[in-house]
């Protein structure tokens, strides 16, 4: 076995371990499996894991296949990075609620997107994310928005303290900021994931591929 594909694996066990941990953490914190599991975090990072295990057990996975699943699954899981630091975790610091320990935020916000990142730019690539297929970028964001309102729908609750809602993320919450602005938090998140995804496109073409021998 090359030098390549050893670095290959080993980097994709340690992502799968660290993001499992990270899962386990978040189920472990929120004391509920079901609403762990409600969250765009969770959802992000599930889906994640899913695949760097299929990557490790099913390495000859076709690479149509492969190349879409990367850029959905990279795609998506950098809104968990980027809402997080750039709006939610903003918010807890200015309100005084961020009380999230580090083994509970780290994992499933920064470790296992950042990696999902330095998967998608270092392995596996041949320059062919291209036209429509960037619209890709959506699936995830438009499978989350689908859950959310069938999970408020059948009765599910979020817990903040001793804040409790129907949606995990208030922007999403049309009974604190109104249907309007959930509306337009709608297409603000669609504009960025097409823009994430639009970069990504960008980056695969301008990189240099590692070829694995």
């Amino acid at each position: 076995m090359e030098k390549t594909s050893i670095v290959k694996i080993v980097f994709r066990i340690v992502f799968a371990l660290g993001t499992l941990a990270g899962i386990i953490a978040n189920i472990v914190f929120q004391g509920n499996l079901v609403r762990a599991l409600s969250y765009y975090t969770l959802q992000s990072n599930l889906f994640v894991l899913i695949m760097v295990i299929a990557l490790l057990l099913f390495p000859g996975m076709k690479p149509k296949l492969l190349k879409r699943l990367k850029f959905i699954m990279t795609s998506g899981i950098l809104i968990t990075f980027f809402v997080y630091h750039l709006i939610l975790y903003p918010s807890f610091v200015a309100t005084g609620d961020f009380e999230f320990p580090f083994w509970y935020d780290f994992p499933v916000h920064t470790f296992a997107p950042l990696m999902m990142l330095a998967d998608f730019l270092l392995f596996d690539r041949e320059n062919e994310i291209k036209g429509i297929q960037i619209a890709f970028c959506l699936v995830m964001p438009a499978f989350y928005l689908l859950y959310s309102q069938l999970y408020a729908l059948l009765g599910g609750t979020f817990t903040n303290g001793e804040n409790v809602s129907k949606y995990a993320y208030f922007f999403l919450d049309p009974d604190t900021i109104g249907s309007g602005f959930v509306l337009l938090s709608i297409v603000i998140i669609s504009v960025f994931a097409g823009s994430l995804g639009w970069l990504l496109s960008i980056l695969d073409k301008k990189l240099p591929v590692l070829k694995a021998r």
